[in-house]
């Protein structure tokens, strides 16, 4: 590729922009945030003269559509409330775009606004999605760990089968450390979608309709791979159960996804300060108790700065499992397919620090997915309009981030069910 543009120098756009640049990904790489001494400081510890910074204004279309010009794809990997404007801005420049996170909505009742959810929900064209397709462009959403490789995974599984039954997506942390009740709340992602996925009432999917569930539902001890084990799980926010039916060529009957518990959060809920429309008197002023949670907790990008090889050397602190399960039937015999694999891309000390001499970070997981889904649809291995992650051949996909240096590992089982008379 000639040109390709990152958007956002934060917690996956920094380790975005070294992994692009270890790849050799294009001629020009371009770092752009609204915080230019970010995207210097971040192309100072990348290195790379082929990487020059921008500053841009998100909410600006005409700003970004001419920093986007003569780019074969655009990774947007800022909040989520500006995809349609970097949308509209990928159409006007000729650009593929790729973004991590569904949706544009912070609404409490995801049906209350137009937004990608909500069409999804009501079967309904997406947005964009015919201007796109007449200008033969992709326009890839949800394409990084979860959603994204989830989804890639579900698809990899559901190609096994002839017809489809249910459709299940679990992601999960398990500490290896005592919990520390002193601790602050670090979310590894945006912190205000973070606990807005937790605030949002969880939906399952179930014979073409959706159903809202009581948050913190569904409870089950979730068995992953070795050594990530078992992890208590939940009905979550997310858009793999809404994605999944909805570009599934073939019909499923149930979709739900699972996540593992923030007790931090569930206290945070618990005592009424995730909700934005509340307001407290404190003295003589009006306050939002979630815009106080939020001023006061760590934005995720700092690591990048201070990650070293000895520092990623580190015993780990936590162990991740994600994955899918899928049911249905192959030649007339029923199957239950499993696959999970490890979302971080490591299980142990040595392979973080692999990752970190190969791309310099190991905070990897969202950013080089969405790196291989700008590849695919550069190579026009994407089908046009606006499409999700599941859409991508899986095999492909995997293929290509294989040939990144970063073979995925999938743990594989399968159970037949038969009748014997």
């Amino acid at each position: 590729m000639k040109k390709i543009v990152i958007l956002g120098a934060g917690g996956q756009g920094a380790p975005g922009a070294s992994v692009a640049s270890r790849l050799k990904l294009a001629d020009e790489i371009v770092l752009a945030d609204a915080n230019e001494d970010l995207c210097r400081k971040v192309a100072a510890k990348v290195g790379d003269p082929a990487l020059r910074t921008a500053t841009v204004n998100a909410s600006d279309v005409s700003a970004l559509a001419e920093l986007f010009r003569g780019a074969s794809a655009v990774i947007n990997l800022i909040n989520p409330l500006f995809n349609p404007q970097v949308m509209q801005a990928c159409l006007a420049a000729n650009a593929h775009y790729v973004d991590t996170s569904i949706g544009s909505t912070m609404d409490l009742d995801l049906m209350a606004s137009d937004n990608s959810i909500s069409r999804m929900a009501h079967g309904k064209e997406l947005h964009l999605n015919k201007e796109f397709k007449e200008k033969g462009l992709t326009c890839l959403i949800g394409c990084g760990s979860s959603p994204g490789l989830t989804n890639i995974v579900g698809r990899y599984l559901c190609d096994k089968l002839d017809t489809l039954e249910a459709v299940k997506f679990t992601f999960g942390r398990r500490s290896l450390v005592e919990d520390n009740p002193d601790a602050p709340w670090t979310p590894t992602w945006l912190p205000i979608r973070s606990l807005w996925g937790y605030t949002v009432k969880p939906y399952t999917y179930k014979n073409g309709a959706f159903e809202e569930n009581e948050r913190f539902s569904g409870y089950e001890e979730h068995v992953f791979h070795q050594p990530v084990g078992g992890v208590p799980l939940t009905l979550h926010h997310h858009p793999e159960q809404f994605s999944f039916p909805y570009f599934s060529k073939k019909p499923i009957s149930y979709c739900d996804f699972k996540f593992h518990i923030d007790p931090r959060v569930r206290t945070f809920i618990a005592n009424g300060l995730t909700d934005p429309t509340r307001r407290v008197r404190v003295g003589d002023v009006e306050v939002c108790p979630r815009d106080v949670l939020l001023q006061m907790t760590r934005q995720p990008v700092g690591g990048f700065f201070t990650e070293t090889e000895e520092s990623a050397s580190k015993p780990l602190t936590g162990l991740c499992g994600a994955g899918a399960e899928v049911t249905g039937t192959k030649d007339g015999h029923y199957f239950r397919y499993n696959a999970t694999f490890d979302p971080t891309f490591y299980s142990n000390a040595e392979e973080r620090v692999a990752l970190f001499r190969t791309f310099g970070s190991s905070t990897v997981y969202v950013c080089l997915p969405a790196i291989v889904g700008a590849v695919m649809c550069a190579e026009g291995k994407a089908d046009k309009g606006v499409i999700g992650s599941e859409c991508l051949n899986p095999v492909h996909f995997l293929k290509q981030m294989g040939d990144f240096g970063l073979p995925l590992r999938l743990y594989e089982t399968r159970t037949s069910v038969s009748a014997v008379s």
